[in-house]
């Protein structure tokens, strides 16, 4: 299964402590990618990304609404043809922190943190995300993250 020749099922172990890196890093990489949408998560919001990523990162993004179905499909398109784990990671990583920079303008104009994370989970008065868009962003802007 995907989930063991790309040593995703650390995502799923008790604790969830591969989870917890994960978000960690991601907390660290939006801080030093996308410093203008970590000030509002973090100053504005209070939102780690532990409060949304989760949810992205156990069902691959396949749950939740997060990404349009186009968007999914190709994201798990991608994790069949990735080379190793560690380039499964580094993939799951910049889409999220693709996600995160294209939703920075509708973040900016939210009241809350829990108008924010509808925002986050359903993208909740976003128009369509592009994959297209997404993937470049992830390929272009974050292409030096690993996991």
């Amino acid at each position: 299964s995907v989930l063991e020749t790309r040593n995703l099922k650390a995502f799923y172990l008790p604790g969830l402590r591969r989870v917890r890196i994960s978000c960690f890093q991601l907390d660290k990489l939006t801080v030093e990618y996308i410093p203008n949408v970590a000030k509002i998560l973090d100053e504005k919001l209070g939102l780690p990304s532990v409060c949304y990523a989760i949810v992205w990162i156990q069902t691959l993004f396949a749950e939740g609404r997060a990404l349009p179905d186009p968007a999914v499909d190709r994201l798990w398109d991608a994790l069949f043809v990735v080379d190793s784990p560690a380039e499964a990671r580094a993939l799951l990583m910049r889409i999220m922190l693709a996600l995160i920079s294209l939703l920075g303008p509708y973040l900016a104009t939210v009241r809350d943190a829990e108008e924010a994370l509808k925002l986050l989970q359903t993208l909740h008065n976003v128009p369509t995300v592009d994959a297209n868009k997404l993937f470049s962003s992830a390929r272009q802007k974050f292409s030096a993250v690993d996991a």
